[in-house]
């Protein structure tokens, strides 16, 4: 009967066959759907027009119900007449919860919905400023303090859902008178403040505070504010970075390292207990400090274990002890820095006349008196040092005037017997920065 009248408001004249009356070559917009619905028959001429398409929408649902629609509507919507038009049935406000898209293509006017709503929220406040200016007799922006509860009490007990999408303007009205009704005869029987408010919905913990005090007197349109207080325990972390430590290896060969034991933060926690007033900190006390985590050190071993190694050079076969990739460089005693007048001009550090065979090294690297051996210069004496030479850096002496250029990473035998474990430095620097030695 709604199909029939609402095709008859759009002046069409309907064709309905009841559902045991259905042609095997019929079919249902409702197969769209999954369900029963209006007939339409599909075998009609090419050239037939019809006046209207009535659609039963309320228990669709996007989207394969709206692709599945449109593929039975394609061969339709050509033959609408010009005056004729697609009805949809359904109830749209529930409808809006669907996806936009969902929604629209099922023809709710979405947009227009949703500006409505705004448009009408915005009167309704507007008229209960007004009627709230009228009440107190000036205009005061706080004058409507603790009506907030009241009215959700109302829009609850209404059936309106706080979701959305449920709910109708004549129960949340109902609402309302009853709760005036309950809210006079309470104050007329002088029963107490927050009892109202229990009966309301609103019960008062033992830590909220409310103004003014419960022994206030009741009048009329006496405002209550009830300010929510809150007490509850937050735990926060102090991360204490863990320590690298380097212990020896005696079995590991020496200028080899290993991770023995990986490191781990400690945590260190603590309890506060923070007050909230209407959910905002007011307050934040200390209550317990607690090492959740012990830090755990990083263990690094080193090698110490000295090979004897053979070597073939040029200049006959040598025995190595350690092999230290340096960064070196020529010098000779006219560019050491000393002035020809100076009385120790072409001396080195240990006495030596500076020249070839003579280099200079980081006493920490190089044992001062000991001898190396360098591929492309040869076995030479370290007997000097030089401000600039720090870390693994060797200045190789030459003779004035036959000076070679080197600015390069060389491997730097160290040669002969080793000298006292206690003369050695087994974890060199990695100084100077130079990429050829990382």
């Amino acid at each position: 009967a709604v199909v029939a009248e609402t095709l008859a408001e759009a002046g069409a004249d309907p064709h309905l066959v009841g559902l045991d009356e259905v042609p095997e070559s019929w079919r249902t917009v409702g197969e769209a759907f999954g369900r029963p619905a209006r007939l339409v028959p599909l075998e009609a001429p090419e050239d037939a027009r019809v006046h209207g398409i009535v659609l039963d929408a309320s228990t669709m649902k996007a989207p394969a119900d709206l692709r599945r629609l449109y593929d039975v509507l394609h061969g339709w919507l050509p033959r609408l007449r010009s005056c004729g038009r697609v009805v949809v049935l359904g109830r749209p406000p529930e409808k809006a919860r669907d996806p936009a898209e969902a929604a629209t293509r099922a023809g709710i006017p979405v947009a227009r919905i949703g500006i409505a709503t705004y448009v009408i929220s915005g009167v309704l406040a507007a008229t209960s400023g007004v009627l709230i200016a009228s009440l107190v007799g000036h205009l005061d922006p706080t004058a409507i303090g603790g009506y907030e509860f009241p009215a959700l009490t109302a829009v609850v007990l209404g059936g309106t859902s706080l979701s959305g999408g449920v709910g109708r303007p004549a129960d949340t009205a109902g609402a309302i008178l009853v709760i005036a009704v309950i809210t006079n005869v309470m104050t007329i029987l002088n029963y107490q403040y927050p009892i109202q408010l229990l009966v309301q919905g609103m019960v008062l913990t033992g830590l909220d505070r409310i103004e003014p005090p419960l022994e206030t007197p009741l009048e009329a349109g006496i405002q209550v504010h009830v300010t929510r207080v809150e007490r509850r325990f937050e735990v926060q972390e102090d991360v204490t970075k863990y320590v690298s430590v380097w212990e020896p290896d005696y079995e590991l060969e020496i200028d080899n390292s290993r991770l023995d034991q990986e490191g781990v933060n400690g945590i260190t926690r603590y309890r506060y207990q923070v007050t909230l007033e209407d959910g905002e900190p007011i307050t934040s006390t200390l209550q317990d400090v607690w090492l959740a985590q012990e830090p755990i050190t990083k263990v690094l071993k080193y090698g110490t274990n000295i090979v004897l190694r053979d070597l073939e050079t040029d200049d006959g076969p040598v025995t190595y002890w350690r092999k230290v990739r340096m960064f070196a460089t020529a010098y000779t005693p006219s560019t050491s820095g000393t002035s020809p007048d100076s009385p120790w001009y072409g001396r080195t550090r240990i006495g030596l006349q500076a020249g070839y065979g003579v280099v200079a090294v980081d006493p920490g690297v190089g044992r001062l008196g000991s001898r190396v051996y360098v591929p492309g210069y040869g076995v030479a004496i370290a007997g000097d040092t030089g401000g600039g030479v720090i870390g693994r850096w060797i200045d190789l002496g030459y003779d004035d005037g036959t000076a070679r250029h080197w600015s390069r990473c060389v491997d730097v035998y160290m040669v002969g017997e080793p000298p006292p474990s206690y003369l050695i430095r087994y974890r060199l620097p990695n100084t100077p920065q130079v990429s050829f030695l990382r």
